[in-house]
């Protein structure tokens, strides 16, 4: 009897042990690993945020937390996700915020009418992993899988090694290390921020026509259909909790709602109605957007501010907060010194890496006119690579170029099945800035979303006639 007790153990415990191991292993994988790694880092280090930005993918590629923190002196972050909905938010805020020893002074909660209304689609409910997947599982993280996801999905929403059962063929326990990413993120902020520009021929109908690529904003929203933001009862509910526990535990809380490019003409007149009963202050940046100066190229897509857009995004809501909070900052504090000091002014003024690491200098003839004199790679992280290509800047037609990535076969996890059967993809040029370099004009090629351990070769692609350029790696 005792030995059928002891193997029903030691099986019940190989069976947990697997389970734990397959769920580590088949978690949701993105960005948002990296973000709750460096958040739970800066307190694991006796360290704190003093203003903290929530929301879904606006809040991360809005806010930028270097102007609040040169402008404050503080630690600021942002801790978001794709498609995270207010009840996401709160079970965030309760389980990683409320827990820690030093709280923040300041909760900028962004919402918008993507994470206050109910899930329209699949995507959005399966955007919910990015969070808890990568919290330890509670009986309050299992209520909510359960509302998301109804009851009798509860042990796939629950469980990622259940649900992803399909790729159980992919994997290999050899290589279990490359299931994850490094945790050393590019701002260790949470910011991303988007490289590219929206262009009118992005627009729908009259638009298109109608507007240039640095129209002003505060003329386009009036040509936009006008929506109004609702305040449903869930959220209501959701939003008055938030509101609770800032209270409670003494955080100041802004409520805000950032530029949305498909609703410039968006009102939240419940919204701001609520908020005012509730005394809580709340902004709308729709409101203002003659003092916030943007223009069509500052948006990325239809719905997000790119990199220039959120600069101008984060001076204008500095600028309001200073005028309604008073934060005690930080300054002469060496936490916040070796903090600051991690990022160039260029970074914060022009968005640009100041230095690289050459890995050869080929002085190669891509065509009779353009000559590439060197090039550069910066891989600071498995998600964040720079290509630095040293070709004068005025003569390189950066749309008839794109970059192909050979990747080491240990990293097909993460890749499309299309990259699987080639081996490699491809990415198009997004620039983030240009350096300088002996005076040499530096075009600059930055990834964040696919993390990769190494590369064994990059090339440089020509529309329309192939391969103009290569380097052999590894780079690492």
């Amino acid at each position: 009897m005792q030995r059928l007790i002891l193997k029903i153990a030691v099986l019940g415990a190989l069976f947990v042990a697997a389970l734990l191991l397959g769920n580590w292993y088949f978690k949701d994988k993105n960005i948002h690993v990296k973000r709750m790694e460096d958040f739970r880092e800066i307190h694991r280090s006796n360290d704190s945020v003093d203003i903290l930005f929530m929301g879904n993918s606006h809040a991360y590629n809005t806010f930028f937390p270097l102007i609040f923190d040169r402008k404050f002196k503080t630690k600021s972050f942002v801790l978001a996700s794709g498609a995270q909905k207010l009840e996401t938010s709160l079970y965030l805020f309760e389980k990683e915020v409320l827990s820690r020893k030093k709280l923040p002074e300041l909760l900028v909660l962004e919402v918008n009418h993507m994470n206050l209304e109910g899930y329209k689609n699949d995507n959005q409910k399966l955007g919910q992993y990015q969070v808890y997947d990568n919290s330890s599982l509670d009986l309050q993280a299992i209520e909510n899988l359960g509302n998301i996801f109804g009851r009798k999905n509860l042990v796939a929403s629950t469980f990622p090694v259940v649900r992803n059962h399909n790729n159980w063929t992919e994997v290999n326990p050899f290589n279990a290390s490359y299931a994850f990413t490094n945790v050393n993120s590019y701002y260790k902020n949470g910011f991303v921020g988007f490289q590219r520009e929206l262009k009118p021929n992005n627009l729908d109908g009259s638009l298109r026509s109608e507007i240039s690529n640095d129209g002003k904003i505060e003329l386009i929203a009036p040509k936009i259909p006008p929506y109004e933001i609702t305040l449903p009862p869930a959220a209501k509910r959701d939003l008055s909790e938030f509101i609770r526990l800032c209270k409670q535990h003494n955080i100041k809380l802004l409520v805000v709602t950032a530029p949305y490019f498909q609703i410039l003409n968006g009102k939240s007149s419940e919204l701001a109605s609520f908020l005012e009963q509730e005394e809580v202050s709340y902004l709308n940046f729709t409101d203002s957007l003659s003092s916030l100066n943007l223009r069509l190229n500052d948006f990325a897509n239809k719905g997000h501010l790119n990199f220039k857009g959120a600069k101008k995004a984060s001076n204008w809501l500095a600028a309001q907060i200073e005028n309604s909070f008073e934060l005690a900052g930080r300054e002469g504090s060496d936490t916040y010194e070796q903090y600051i000091n991690r990022y160039s002014q260029t970074v914060l003024n022009s968005g640009s890496l100041s230095a690289c690491d050459y890995y050869n200098e080929p002085n190669h003839q891509i065509d009779p006119n353009r000559k590439l004199n060197s090039i550069g790679i910066l891989k600071e992280s498995d998600d964040h690579i720079a290509v630095f290509f040293d070709i004068s800047y005025q003569a390189f037609q950066r749309d008839n170029y794109r970059v192909r990535f050979t990747y080491n076969k240990k990293d097909r996890f993460y890749l499309s099945e299309r990259a699987k059967k080639l081996g490699s993809f491809e990415e198009n040029f997004e620039i983030q800035g240009i350096a300088k370099r002996q005076g040499d004009r530096i075009l600059l090629l930055q990834r964040n979303y696919v993390p990769l351990k190494s590369i064994s070769k990059i090339e440089l692609i020509q529309k329309g006639k192939g391969p103009v350029f290569s380097i052999n790696g590894p780079f690492e």
